[in-house]
């Protein structure tokens, strides 16, 4: 299992070794001159495939859970307040937490400050 670097540009994903902790300034500001976004430094995975594989999955599920709120907050507007719509948008919203909370797991806090202090 290594430590992967995982990049996003647009739609495209790609993943990099990470080699020591030292490495995070100088991937971010070699990102940040590509205008690619550094998405994580904290994926542990078996290959680089895989590493980009768990942090789609996580964009994913996002996606997913978004438009099941919105589909059903249409539902409520348009067709009718129910118990059911009001327990599914709860379940949504549960969802969405642990989802972000899984996103946020991904960054270390070292690259929490970095984008934090380059805005």
């Amino acid at each position: 299992m290594n430590t992967y670097f995982v990049m996003k540009d647009g739609h495209q994903y790609s993943a990099s070794e990470k080699v020591s902790d030292d490495e995070l300034n100088l991937q971010f500001e070699a990102c940040k001159a590509a205008s690619v976004t550094l998405v994580s430094d904290t994926v542990v995975a078996e290959s680089e495939e895989k590493a980009i594989r768990q942090v789609k999955s996580i964009a994913y599920q996002t996606t997913a859970i978004a438009l099941v709120g919105l589909i059903n907050t249409l539902c409520m507007l348009f067709v009718a307040e129910s118990a059911v719509n009001l327990v599914i948008m709860m379940v949504a919203i549960v969802c969405m937490l642990g989802v972000s909370g899984k996103a946020r797991d991904l960054e270390s806090e070292a690259l929490k400050a970095l984008r934090k202090a380059s805005k």
